[in-house]
């Protein structure tokens, strides 16, 4: 990650052994393009002459735009999929604690024979939670198989051993057990669609209330438009409430006007003027439900970081940074 798109990004000044690129989407539009194809060319500015870049699946248009810029700079390309992928014949799992809150997901690596290398597989137990975060270990993965190539020591064991430690707060965070409230910084169309997907495979079944707060630069109708307010399906569990509200930032957008695109789709919406405010709300929603035979429903706080940062601050996890704290 080297901050906004790659190309003209200050960290892009340095020469890495290994450059990745992850799944790109539409995001930061108005800086970056208004299409996939020209968002692929900004983050294709990292590659470098000579260089190796590894990239996970991408949209046919983002590849092919990432592929002619390895070719014309005579960089080494390696897919995830290709080269590294998620084994299929050892299925991913979803592994709980005692009281059924998801904790990890246990998943096998599988990479390709290279010359005389012989083909191998890796077992890991990986925190975050999310079949897009498969892909991103499988990222990880290329990335250091490529440092060894390289020359650089990485064991077997310190592999299995960073896999199992990694954290990454806001992102499906469970940040309240009782009820669960889960944080994620989904923002975008394609973030907030894998998050709905997420949400659908962790807690089956399980409706949500979705405390959400949005800048004003992003596609809200589309971000909103991955709720869904019918019965769960496989693209999404069932939205029953959702609480709209703002968060400190000068960029937030006003929750009227989220509210106001969430009852156009027939969403059952709230207004609150403040994140704390939010969440005292959607918890009560949820302990009013506790009896119910399909399970209390799951707090959801979601649609930018600063509404996560903020979750994260009410629930203790991160320092009060408002100018009352």
């Amino acid at each position: 990650e080297v901050g906004l798109g790659g190309r003209l990004d200050a960290v892009n000044v340095v020469t890495p052994l290994v450059a990745v690129i992850t799944a790109i989407s539409l995001d930061h539009t108005q800086v970056l393009g208004y299409s996939v194809a020209e968002i692929a060319e900004e983050k294709a500015g990292i590659i470098k002459t000579g260089g190796h870049v590894i990239s996970a699946p991408q949209p046919q248009e983002a590849m092919e735009v990432i592929a002619r810029v390895a070719d014309g700079r005579r960089a080494t390309l390696d897919i995830v999929g290709k080269e590294v992928y998620v084994s299929t014949g050892h299925l991913p799992e979803i592994v709980s604690d005692e009281e059924g809150v998801p904790i990890y997901q246990a998943l096998t690596l599988a990479y390709e024979a290279k010359g005389n290398e012989a083909r191998g597989r890796m077992r890991v137990q990986l925190p975050l939670l999310g079949s897009h975060q498969q892909v991103n270990a499988a990222l990880a993965l290329a990335a250091v198989r490529t440092l060894v190539r390289a020359g650089i020591n990485v064991s077997r064991k310190a592999l299995t051993k960073g896999f199992a430690n990694v954290h990454w707060p806001g992102r499906l965070e469970i940040v309240r057990r009782q009820p669960i409230v889960v944080a994620d910084g989904a923002h975008n169309v394609d973030s907030m669609a894998k998050l709905m997907q997420a949400m659908y495979d962790l807690f089956y079944k399980r409706n949500l209330i979705v405390v959400i707060g949005v800048s004003t630069d992003k596609d809200i109708g589309g971000i909103v438009a991955q709720f869904s307010s019918g019965d769960a399906t496989l693209s999404g569990p069932k939205v029953e409430k959702v609480i709209a509200t703002r968060t400190r930032h000068p960029r937030a957008a006003d929750p009227e006007e989220i509210a106001r695109i969430a009852r156009a789709r027939d969403l059952d919406v709230e207004i609150a003027a403040s994140v704390a405010e939010a969440l005292a709300r959607a918890e009560a929603l949820a302990w009013e439900a506790t009896n119910r035979e399909s399970g209390e429903p799951i707090v959801l706080v979601t649609g930018s970081l600063f509404t996560v940062a903020e979750a994260r601050e009410y629930y203790g996890l991160a320092p009060d940074l408002s100018e009352e704290g």
